[in-house]
């Protein structure tokens, strides 16, 4: 048909490679659009980078970042995503033991608002790591309670919240941001991946 035909020829305007960069907490929300996308177009390369000192895209190392920042620096085209708040889960028999064992940030800390919130209120350590996955690994084990953004945790059915902590986790709260340069945020491969993304994260 010709609708399929437009598709088709639209799909091949978009190729190269277009570059993101994200910290490691993005990877189970970016995953589905990601792999749209490279159904949708098979000429475009992706390449993706996970650091939480990655490449740069105001330094034009990179062509699309989504960071944890209060808001976009001037020289960037930035959209906010959403915020991403926290709270303590674990399973259930973790949320329930006495005292709770932690799995806390070690350093150095992609949050520093962590560090200090969990030097006011843990108590018993039982692993110490600076790996998201890695806690979110030993959490679904049953190896202790985290503080882990909600959105996250939501996507694990193992998990539970503790309740009692929901009102001291506001400090916490981070703002997500897409960003890119503004000559570069119209070129077909920059403007597919914008797009695939803010309509997955907001």
């Amino acid at each position: 048909s010709e609708v399929a035909q437009q598709v088709r020829s639209a799909a091949k305007d978009v190729s190269g490679e277009v570059s993101l960069t994200t910290t490691e907490g993005f990877i189970p929300l970016i995953t589905p659009p990601l792999a749209q996308l490279c159904e949708r177009y098979p000429h475009l390369h992706v390449a993706l980078h996970i650091a939480d000192e990655g490449p740069s895209v105001r330094r034009r190392e990179v062509d699309v970042a989504i960071s944890l920042i209060p808001s976009p620096p001037p020289s960037l085209e930035g959209r906010r995503l959403f915020t991403i708040r926290y709270g303590v889960f674990g399973t259930a028999a973790a949320a329930q033991a006495t005292p709770l064992r932690w799995l806390v940030g070690g350093s150095p800390v992609s949050n520093p608002g962590q560090a200090e919130w969990e030097k006011e209120h843990v108590t018993s350590v039982a692993v110490r790591t600076t790996s998201l996955a890695a806690t979110l690994a030993l959490v679904r084990t049953g190896a202790g309670v985290a503080i882990l953004p909600q959105r996250l945790a939501r996507l694990e059915p193992a998990l539970v919240e503790v309740e009692s902590y929901r009102a001291v986790t506001g400090s916490l709260d981070r703002t997500a941001w897409i960003l890119t340069h503004p000559d570069i945020q119209a070129a077909p491969r920059v403007r597919v991946l914008l797009d695939a993304l803010i309509a997955a994260l907001t």
